[in-house]
């Protein structure tokens, strides 16, 4: 791993795109219907819109700033990724007076970005304070729909960034995935060591024989959220992800919500995963 430079600028979360419309439609796609029988990730289908070709505002290099209680941007070298060779990430800090206690990393589907979380109905921003969930660094990376490739270049020089610029990184961490980005809070938690990970949230979330083989006892030790729409075709994929869990041997909270595989659902259901979060036990 090289870590070529790093960079950091607070921009307003609003300047970001694809619009909120993106993964609107249900899974309709042909496929086995239990993990058992594939050895393949089956993905949900994601949008089609042509992608957004506004060029991001200049960054400018400086010294690592605070992270505030004002969603910024902040931004990342790492080498080799992409031709850019940066990673970006919006983060908040949310009533932490020190460092804090918790980090909340959210994974992000295929066709979306890191501003999905922070604007509309999804206002994660806002939701959290809603939930009563408090001394958090709430941070949105992004390629966070890339599974493996995530874990190989993204996750450590991110969590280089967080440690300069919010003073320490929080002892306890969550991961919440949507869609493909289910598939990489999976990996990450499962391959991170600079951090507990004791929770993770899957909201209709892909699944796999790879992802049970990664679950399996000794090698997963975080409490299990699991959340569908009932007018999702990824529902079929549940009893899959609960059966590798309590194989694993860790809790898993398994509920079925009204939606489908969209950011409504998500706006919908984001303040329960919060709750779900906060009543995690510190250790």
């Amino acid at each position: 791993m090289r870590h070529v430079a790093v960079a950091i600028v607070v921009v307003m979360a609003t300047a970001c795109s694809p619009s909120l419309d993106a993964n609107s439609q249900g899974d309709t796609s042909a496929g086995p219907t239990s993990a058992s029988t594939t050895s393949s990730v089956i993905s949900a289908p994601e949008s089609t819109a042509a992608p957004n070709t506004t060029a991001d505002p200049p960054v400018t290099p400086a010294t690592p700033a605070s992270i505030t209680n004002e969603p910024g941007e902040i931004t990342f070298e790492v080498s080799p990724i992409a031709p850019s060779g940066s990673g970006r990430a919006i983060a908040v800090a949310v009533g932490c007076r020190d460092v804090c206690g918790r980090l909340v990393v959210l994974f992000h589907g295929s066709g979306l970005e890191p501003g999905s979380w922070f604007r509309g109905p999804v206002n994660v921003a806002d939701q959290v304070g809603a939930s009563g969930l408090a001394d958090v660094l709430v941070v949105a990376p992004s390629r966070a729909a890339s599974g493996d490739d995530f874990v190989e270049y993204s996750i450590d020089p991110l969590l280089d960034v967080l440690e300069a610029s919010a003073g320490g990184l929080p002892e306890r961490a969550t991961f919440v995935g949507f869609s493909a980005g289910g598939d990489t809070a999976v990996r990450t938690a499962v391959a991170s060591s600079r951090i507990e990970v004791d929770s993770v949230v899957l909201g209709a979330s892909i699944w796999g024989l790879p992802l049970t083989n990664l679950v399996s006892p000794g090698q997963w030790k975080p409490n299990v959220l699991v959340d569908t729409g009932d007018d999702d075709g990824l529902g079929r994929l549940t009893p899959d992800i609960v059966a590798a869990f309590e194989s694993a041997g860790v809790d898993v909270r398994v509920q079925q919500s009204p939606g489908r595989h969209n950011l409504e659902f998500v706006a919908a259901q984001m303040e329960s995963w919060l709750r779900w979060i906060a009543e995690q036990p510190a250790t």
